[in-house]
């Protein structure tokens, strides 16, 4: 289930960079299973919420006159977001990319 998304702007990275950005996710109207609603009430009692994160993308690498696009697919599990600040709990997190 994907209630929301949210478009991330191109940027440009030098090799081995590192680019963090802010992304604000909210949903409306959607339809959440019964069990997905009570493990978010587990999670609001404390005081975080915990999700997994899906971002799908293109990376063009080019050298003089060669480009080569991938598709790329960013999978992180278990996310925790403090309620009250809205921060991310636990400091960065590794990604796996495919």
């Amino acid at each position: 289930m994907f209630p929301t998304s949210a478009p991330i702007p191109s940027f440009k990275q030098d090799k081995r960079g590192q680019t963090a950005f802010h992304v604000s996710l909210t949903t409306i109207d959607s339809s959440v299973h019964v069990l997905a609603v009570g493990d978010i009430n587990t999670d609001l009692s404390h005081g975080s919420i915990s999700f997994h994160v899906r971002v799908m993308g293109n990376a063009w690498v080019g050298s003089g006159e060669w480009m080569k696009r991938w598709r790329l697919r960013i999978w992180c599990e278990d996310l925790a977001v403090e309620v009250s600040s809205g921060k991310l709990l636990g400091g960065g997190k590794k990604f796996t990319v495919w």
